[in-house]
């Protein structure tokens, strides 16, 4: 079993934590409704990552000095402030990094779109049918918030219905009116600077890893996820989701979506389950790609000036971002966003 079966049953779950949200992403962090004793537990857990706290950050090698911010990656009003941090900050940077740039996300739009069995159910029965119908009503509420249509959504392969569903409407409202997250505005920025700009990860092995499960494996998780006792119609998280990246807690942010997910399952068996496919998420989609950029950006930061711009989940950890860089011999420093 690989990645997408795990994508499918997670996104299901995060979707159970999303509701009706403020058009911008606002509203209160369900993080603080804890008891105390649930809030000092996470907070605890959290702080034996290695920068745990912390979006945007200088590292050093051999006096080549570059910037790496972790991105949120659809809109918030304070972004313009963390953009202005990197233009200050920042000491003659030659090089972006992003994820995927602009242009390689428009090339693999056009991949994606070269044969629709990569995304679509193309042959036999449609979703609707291959769930039944009990287990495609707990979707509809869900599809309903983010305004897809249940006639498209039941041709959809469940890898891409679950990536769509875990977006908050918030977020797709800003981005179908034009406002970009901060990897689109550090883009932008670095455009105008006259910075190359780089992507670190390869799209089609991104696809691959994200959608690599046959159809019938791809349903069967999705199966499963929704049969689970909670409701896919839930709290306000996208409220949560802006708070903890303002307040830069990145790893009690993951800390918190994990346990409250969980906390949705009574079984022990299905709830060992799901936290066993959360570990492997962790590994395949956050970790593994982390070493694989790390390959990439440690050669490059200890010859030049950089930015780097990639997801903030990417930052914390033992096996994050900093600390591989901090592992290739880099100096770490934790910067504000604000001046002074």
């Amino acid at each position: 079993m690989n990645l997408a079966h795990k994508l499918v049953f997670a996104t299901c779950l995060l979707a159970s934590l999303s509701g009706p949200v403020h058009a911008a992403c606002e509203g209160p962090s369900s993080f603080d409704s804890l008891s105390e004793e649930d809030q000092a537990r996470l907070e605890e857990k959290s702080a034996r990552a290695p920068f745990h706290e912390g979006i945007l950050w200088q590292v050093e090698k051999g006096g080549v000095t570059s910037i790496i911010v972790g991105t949120m990656h659809f809109p918030d009003t304070r972004h313009a402030a963390t953009v202005a941090a990197v233009d200050r900050l920042a000491e003659a940077p030659t090089t972006l990094f992003l994820e995927l740039t602009s242009d390689d996300q428009r090339a693999f739009q056009t991949y994606l779109g070269a044969d629709p069995s990569r995304t679509l159910i193309t042959e036999g029965p449609s979703l609707i049918d291959r769930l039944g119908e009990d287990l495609w009503a707990k979707l509809l509420p869900r599809l309903q918030e983010v305004g897809l249509p249940p006639f498209m959504a039941a041709k959809y392969q469940p890898w891409l219905l679950g990536t769509v569903l875990s977006m908050p409407k918030c977020a797709l409202v800003g981005l179908q009116a034009g406002e970009p997250g901060l990897d689109v505005m550090v883009e932008d920025w670095a455009v105008n600077k006259g910075l190359a700009i780089r992507s670190l990860d390869n799209a089609e092995d991104l696809f691959d890893l994200m959608a690599g499960d046959p159809l019938d494996e791809q349903v069967e998780m999705l199966k499963w996820s929704l049969s689970l006792d909670f409701d896919l119609h839930g709290a306000n998280e996208p409220g949560t989701i802006v708070a903890m990246y303002r307040d830069e807690t990145l790893q009690l942010f993951w800390e918190y979506t994990i346990d409250s997910a969980l906390a949705l399952i009574s079984d022990a068996a299905d709830k060992q389950r799901a936290a066993d496919m959360f570990e492997d998420i962790q590994r395949d989609l956050i970790d593994g790609r982390n070493q694989a950029w790390v390959e990439v950006l440690a050669p490059a930061m200890s010859k030049t000036p950089s930015v780097v711009a990639v997801g903030a989940l990417h930052l914390p950890g033992g096996q994050g971002v900093l600390a591989l860089l901090r592992d290739q011999g880099f100096s770490v420093t934790r910067l504000a966003i604000s001046p002074g």
